[in-house]
């Protein structure tokens, strides 16, 4: 399980600049890293403090997908063409 965090974790930074354009590999990161987080805070600590890293990481989840959503928004609003100045 820390071999498959620390994989994807590995994988993600170190194409980072080219993720973070993709609002997909965006939002597909965002939900393999919170799950692989909420698994291995579920083997790891005990149930009580299991819920609470849970808690805490599903609040991390959904900043991030507001996030992505305002990205999107503001994509909307830019040029598809190049003004050629």
């Amino acid at each position: 399980m820390k071999l498959l965090v620390m994989l994807k974790f590995g994988f993600y930074f170190k194409d980072q600049t080219e993720r973070r354009a993709s609002i997909r590999l965006r939002r597909r990161d965002a939900f393999h890293i919170t799950a692989l987080c909420c698994l291995l805070s579920a083997v790891l600590l005990p149930w009580y403090a299991s819920l609470l890293a849970v808690v805490l990481i599903m609040f991390i989840y959904f900043w991030e997908i507001r996030d992505i959503r305002s990205s999107e928004k503001a994509d909307a609003f830019k040029p598809s063409y190049s003004a050629g100045l």
